[in-house]
Formats: C-alpha cells, sequence, structure tokens
C-alpha cells in the first residue's frame, strides 16, 4: 500500500490508507503501521511520538497565546507598532499608560493590532508594559510587552 507524502494530511486520510474505518482511533493507525511494513520507512512510532507519523500532529489542547514583538524601544518621536497575536481563544489588551493607546484589536483569534505612543516631551525617558491575556477557557496566559521610550536629550 503506498502512503502519499502530500502534507498536511488527516486522520480520515490516514485511515483509508491503512484500510481503517468508522472510529479508528490515532492510536489504531500507529497499531496498524508498526505491525505492518510501514515501520522500517517511519522507524519506531509509540504513542509518545505522534508527530512521527506522516506529520500528522493532534490538535492542541486549551488556550494557546504568542504575542510579538514582546520588546518595543523606540527614541522620543511619536510611534505606531503593530502587534501580532496569535491565539486559539478570546484575549484582551489592559494598558495603563496616558502615553499609549491600543487600536484595531478585535480581540479573537489571530489578529495584529496597533500600539500607539505618543511624543516624550517630558525630558526623561519612561517605561512601561502592556499586557495581553486570554478570556476564556484554560489555562489563563497573560503576555508582558515592555515598552520603552527614550527623552529626547540622549
Amino acid at each position: 500500500m503506498a502512503i502519499s507524502t502530500s502534507l498536511p494530511i488527516s486522520l480520515s486520510t490516514i485511515k483509508t490508507e491503512l484500510g481503517l474505518t468508522g472510529s479508528a482511533s490515532l492510536l489504531d493507525c500507529f497499531a496498524n503501521a508498526t505491525a505492518s511494513a510501514f515501520d522500517a520507512t517511519y522507524g519506531s512510532i509509540s504513542s509518545n511520538n505522534q508527530q512521527a507519523f506522516r506529520g500528522y500532529a493532534e490538535p492542541a489542547t486549551g488556550n494557546t497565546l504568542k504575542v510579538t514583538p514582546t520588546t518595543v524601544t523606540t527614541d522620543a518621536s511619536a510611534s505606531s507598532n503593530n502587534i501580532s497575536v496569535t491565539s486559539n481563544t478570546t484575549w484582551t489588551v489592559t494598558e495603563g499608560l496616558s502615553w499609549v493607546t491600543i487600536s484595531g484589536a478585535a480581540n479573537t483569534g489571530d489578529d495584529v493590532f496597533t500600539l500607539s505612543i505618543s511624543l516624550n516631551g517630558t525630558g526623561s525617558p519612561r517605561s512601561g508594559s502592556v499586557t495581553v491575556s486570554t478570556t476564556s477557557g484554560s489555562p489563563s496566559i497573560t503576555r508582558t510587552i515592555v515598552l520603552t521610550q527614550g527623552s529626547g536629550f540622549e
């Protein structure tokens, strides 16, 4: 039996190629592949090494949240900075800084929002942080973006 090498591949396709039907699980697919000639091609496959079998990965469980960048450093001039959020749930942005505004955040899934920093006319450098936190599901995740703005007199 030839196994397709095109990716991504679904569990349904794997079941079909291995001759399994109905409610066969991913572990059933591994057992069938291990008991067949596929073992020489894919090596020893166990339930702890699920991604080794044809690039198939189990869906992530629980919340995920990635924020980039996590640091923003600017001179004293005003700036707009795009922040990318990758998540599988809803999230919120929190900031309590008079010199920062947030716009464009959809607050769900993958999105980009704008973090605008106003002109620093104080004569002193300033710093602060903005947080992005999940708002539903578990685990609860918070990511911090550290802001540093120069004084203009360096």
